[in-house]
């Protein structure tokens, strides 16, 4: 019982800290864009905060129904881990579209903070799950040939400890990266309003490529885990969203373009 809780402890402080980071960092983002409107963008932060972690924990104990009929008391235990990141995404992002337009604040820029935040999260929950357990790497054979760096002896959820191939260390590692991609984006102010789909598109492929190396038990679907799927959906979907979220902009950018143009015509006319 002490194990458990220590280990329940870790993974939420860890947790944690990846959630306060995110919410400084959209509260930093808020106050360059609206220096006025802090407390509306950190509503609409806390609500998919909120959402995302019960979306998430919602799809994960229904992928792994097989235990959690056995032992139901635990769906609700979720500071032992085990959360399905699309899960939380969907109803994160669910959330968030809702709350912007309640709180009267832009998605387009809160999708950029968020762009920052979200890997923030990965990160933190890829260091909690290698004390937890979740999101394993698949096991190793003591003959296999792989650099010492990339192998170390880890648990399963169970606490099962044994030889796996360091996956929660390369899952913080691509989200160091993302993060950094999303910053320097931001620092240069590129892809303004599109910064969060090329975000999610880089975290469906990592994810994509991840799930070969993953341990831990799964569904699958054209010869494929159900989460690389879901991993390739992402992929596709990030992209149409952002191509057809600039056709958009581009559109409404040329009609205001045109009805100024008109304006003036009927001014200079008058």
């Amino acid at each position: 019982m002490g194990l458990e809780l220590s280990t329940a402890a870790t993974f939420a402080s860890q947790f944690g800290l990846g959630v306060i980071a995110g919410l400084l960092v959209i509260a930093w983002f808020a106050a360059r864009e609206q220096p006025d409107r802090v407390g509306a963008w950190l509503d609409v932060a806390l609500a998919a905060l909120i959402t995302g972690t019960i979306t998430g924990r919602a799809v994960h104990v229904l992928l792994e129904w097989d235990y959690f009929s056995d032992f139901p008391e635990d769906a609700w235990r979720i500071w032992y881990g085990g959360m399905s990141w699309e899960g939380a995404l969907l109803g994160g992002l669910l959330s968030a579209a809702i709350m912007c337009r309640l709180r009267r604040v832009s998605f387009t820029r809160f999708s950029d903070a968020l762009a920052l935040a979200w890997p923030l999260g990965m990160m933190t929950a890829w260091w909690a799950c290698r004390r937890a357990g979740c999101a394993y790497g698949e096991t190793l054979d003591e003959h296999d040939e792989l650099p010492k760096w990339m192998t170390g002896y880890l648990p399963d959820i169970t606490g099962d400890m044994a030889l796996r191939v360091e996956l929660q260390i390369f899952g913080v590692w691509v989200s160091v990266v993302i993060f950094t991609v999303a910053l320097v984006l931001t620092i240069r102010g590129w892809l303004a309003g599109f910064r969060l789909w090329t975000v999610l598109f880089l975290t469906g492929g990592a994810m994509f490529i991840i799930g070969f190396f993953r341990g831990d038990p799964a569904r699958t679907m054209l010869g494929l885990r159900l989460d690389q799927n879901l991993a390739a959906v992402l992929i596709v979907s990030s992209v149409l969203i952002g191509f057809g979220q600039r056709r958009l902009l581009l559109d409404t950018a040329r009609t205001i373009s045109d009805t100024y143009d008109q304006y003036g015509d009927s001014a200079n006319g008058g």
